[in-house]
């Protein structure tokens, strides 16, 4: 397969995924309330249960990575419903947060595709290279110096908290390509087709929404 034909497969696929997650997203996220919340704790639970199904394949160490992946994904609940929750523009805190996950995890797949270059760490993730690294980090910095001073947090500080999203985005998909290779398993699950599983597509927000809710809170 030529490289030209690679993106435009791969570009298909995650448009086709897109498709079926962004809309639903943007509507729970817009209508908050009640269906809001619920929805997140849906969410939570389908992700965790990916995990659970994941983490059981690796005999004698599964009862403790069940009890390690509820730790990890509740941050992610709480940071959720606390950043949807804040009376003044929580709607727009958490498209943005979203609009900075999708710009890291987009540019870093294509920069690292297109340029190549030296790969971080090839054992974990060998598709990953440092200029899709830099890339996760550099766009939504950028997307988010841009956004968030519209909502009264200053440009140098909104940059660093896309920078620091960016980098959350990146370790979340590490930890779970670490988790994979150490249960064996090439995918989180089946529930996003032509993607696997759902935590496959969520990796990186679920590190990402603490890390922001507590920047957040800080400079309120």
């Amino acid at each position: 397969m030529t490289l030209p034909e690679f993106f435009r497969k791969e570009l298909t696929l995650r448009i086709l995924s897109a498709a079926i997650l962004m809309p639903f997203v943007a509507v729970m996220v817009w209508l908050g309330g009640w269906f809001y919340s619920i929805s997140v704790i849906v969410f939570t639970a389908l992700i965790y249960a990916e995990w659970i199904g994941m983490v059981r394949r690796k005999k004698g160490q599964a009862v403790w990575l069940i009890f390690c992946g509820g730790l990890y994904f509740l941050p992610f609940l709480f940071g959720m419903l606390y950043l949807r929750l804040l009376e003044q523009n929580g709607i727009w805190l958490l498209l943005i947060m979203m609009a900075a996950v999708w710009s890291s995890d987009i540019f870093a797949y294509f920069t690292g595709k297109a340029l190549k270059g030296p790969k971080i760490v090839p054992l974990i993730s060998p598709n990953k290279t440092w200029a899709g690294f830099i890339a996760a980090l550099l766009f939504p910095a950028f997307l988010c110096a841009g956004l968030l001073p519209l909502i009264d947090i200053g440009v140098a500080y909104a940059a660093m908290a896309g920078f620091l999203v960016g980098l959350a985005c990146q370790l979340g998909d590490f930890l779970v390509s670490i988790i994979k290779r150490y249960v064996g398993v090439k995918d989180t699950g089946t529930m996003v087709p032509g993607h696997g599983g759902l935590l496959d597509r969520m990796d990186s927000l679920v590190l990402a929404v603490p890390v922001f809710a507590l920047l957040i809170e800080m400079v309120r």
